[in-house]
């Protein structure tokens, strides 16, 4: 109707002007007053400073509030498309029953401040609102935050949806959920231009927010997750900022946490993600597109530090997380570490696979896996520049670990091998770096098979027991070397065949040196053992280089002795 008038005014005065017929000033004062009448329409709004004590529709198109709004317990407010609410200086809207706010893409609702400036009032606060009704919708909320959250905030069990809507310009986060808080949808929000991050919610809700909000543009460049639980199955989305996690999260037994691809995590000083149920982060690996030839960029989930240095936070923790599921491919895990272990660490009888993955610049190891744990895949592992050696293992563990990966770049060059027994048949492959070994039990039974290429340096007066089977076979170019972390005679024990009597004992192509620390020599074959050994190097022993006991049975062929303390070969 205004735009009619206006348009009716405008012809007449254009007609007026034409012919020169008739009153100009008329036409002037007439639209001017009615441009004037709408401007103040448009700008003057009904002011409001109330507690709302039972079911209220706003519908002008403009409210300004005083001091503050309180919507009690089971009373709802619902505020049409296109309103504007401009609240005065530390003004607030406070929902302790509903609040039903749906705007419209071109008639939005509008949560405002009188001063543009950030935190000029306090925001929206859900206090333990637990209406179904709850939902903002097409709604830009901006320049609040003057309380201790942010521009929009929860507290208690408050029931929340909000989609389709900007939160913008306000002082701390833009957004602040309650640990209780149950958001039954969170979708196309824009938290943008804050003071602090574009959220901070608890472990829990992080599933219901997906990859089509926008968190670009705060202060400080993340979704804060604070401390908690997971205690249902989710997943969480990959988001076009980091998460900075602000303490600890622990994924609870019999849940499972999903990670997709391309996800973000900076942990606080000391944080840490511990693992009682199941983890299965994958990531994504660059590809070739087969139909386009095009390159198909990376999608790592990436571990990493709010600040970065070794050892700022603890790491990622399997707390006797006995789930199949458990699943590593593709992540980067770095700067962690400040717990005992090291960077990724396991305790009990976690079940674990883990592949493609990169784990550096960590404090201590940058992995240790308990003695029980369930390894059931490691390939293609890059371990580096972490401040101790690149992983500690169970020598259970080495029939996992591949060649594929690559433990170079450490301030000691080593994998760690703890003593132990090895209880099941496998084989042990050359690894990028030798295999720091303190004792190694083979079981009765059970064989052990090393490839050619393969090294070990041994720990002061560690050793090689086999009860079982040894089978140890180099080449000429590719020996097998067993020596000493410190290379004096008599540093380490030796290999000793404990009442072997297994037809597989071989050794061949072996360097054997610095050993000697027990009562025998470098290498030991008592009772029954039965042995072949051949075409190995036997140097700088404590004692004898061979000693063998009146009834095993050794076969020894183009062998080479050199300067071991007491003789090449002692025979009862």
């Amino acid at each position: 109707m205004k735009d009619f008038k206006y348009t009716t005014l405008l012809l007449s005065l254009a007609v007026i002007l034409a012919t020169g017929c008739g009153s100009t000033d008329e036409i002037v004062d007439e639209l001017n007053n009615t441009i004037e009448n709408t401007n103040n329409n448009l700008t003057s709004c009904v002011e409001i400073d109330t507690v709302i004590d039972k079911d209220t529709l706003w519908s002008q198109n403009c409210y300004k509030v005083t001091r503050g709004i309180t919507v009690n317990e089971n009373r709802l407010l619902t505020i049409k498309e296109g309103v504007t609410l401009s609240f005065s200086k530390n003004a607030y809207l406070l929902i302790k029953g509903g609040l039903k706010a749906v705007g419209t893409a071109t008639q939005p609702i509008t949560f405002t401040g009188t001063g543009k400036s950030v935190g000029y009032w306090q925001g929206i606060r859900f206090d333990d609102s637990v209406d179904e009704r709850n939902e903002l919708n097409n709604v830009v909320l901006e320049y609040g935050g003057s309380w201790y959250y942010g521009g929009l905030s929860t507290s208690g069990s408050t029931i929340l949806k909000i989609k389709n809507s900007t939160v913008r310009k306000n002082k701390l986060d833009g957004f602040y959920f309650s640990d209780d808080t149950k958001l039954t949808e969170f979708s196309n929000v824009t938290s943008t231009e804050n003071e602090k991050t574009a959220g901070s919610i608890p472990p829990r809700l992080l599933g219901m927010i997906g990859e089509e909000n926008d968190f670009q543009g705060n202060r400080d460049n993340y979704l804060t997750v604070r401390s908690g639980e997971i205690d249902s199955t989710q997943e969480w989305s990959r988001l076009n900022v980091p998460i900075l996690v602000d303490n600890s999260i622990t994924i609870n037994e019999n849940k499972l946490l999903t990670i997709n691809a391309g996800a973000r995590f900076e942990f606080k000083k000391g944080g840490y993600l511990a693992v009682k149920g199941a983890l299965k982060a994958i990531g994504v690996a660059e590809k070739i597109d087969v139909d386009t030839g095009d390159i198909i960029p990376a999608q790592p989930i990436i571990f990493s530090a709010s600040t970065k240095s070794a050892g700022e936070w603890a790491g990622i923790r399997f707390d006797n997380a006995v789930d199949d599921r458990n699943e590593l491919a593709n992540i980067i895990l770095e700067y962690a570490g400040s717990w005992y272990y090291g960077a990724l660490y396991t305790s009990d009888a976690t079940h674990l696979k883990i592949r493609d993955s990169i784990i550096r610049k960590n404090k201590l190891n940058g992995f240790h896996f308990s003695d029980e744990t369930k390894l059931s895949e490691f390939k293609n592992i890059t371990s580096t520049e972490n401040e101790k050696t690149a992983g500690s293992v169970h020598p259970n563990h080495l029939g996992i670990i591949d060649g594929s990966s690559n433990f170079k770049g450490n301030t000691d060059e080593f994998l760690t091998v703890r003593s132990g027994r090895v209880t099941s048949t496998q084989t042990w492959t050359p690894l990028s770096v030798p295999a720091l070994v303190n004792n190694v039990t083979v079981k009765s039974g059970k064989l052990l098979t090393i490839k050619a290429g393969a090294r070990y340096e041994f720990t002061k007066s560690g050793y090689i027991s086999v009860e079982g089977a040894l089978k140890a076979v180099g080449t000429v170019k590719n020996p097998i070397l067993f020596t000493g972390a410190t290379k004096s005679k008599g540093f380490w024990g030796g290999i000793r065949f404990n009442n072997a009597v297994d037809n597989r004992n071989e050794l061949s192509h072996i360097t054997l040196e610095y050993a000697g620390a027990w009562y025998y020599g470098a290498i030991y074959a008592s009772d029954s053992t039965i042995l072949n050994l051949h075409d190995s190097l036997i140097q700088n022993n404590k004692l004898f280089g061979l000693w063998i006991d009146g009834s095993a049975k050794v076969t020894t062929k183009n062998n080479t002795f050199i300067n071991n303390d007491d003789g090449d070969i002692h025979q009862d």
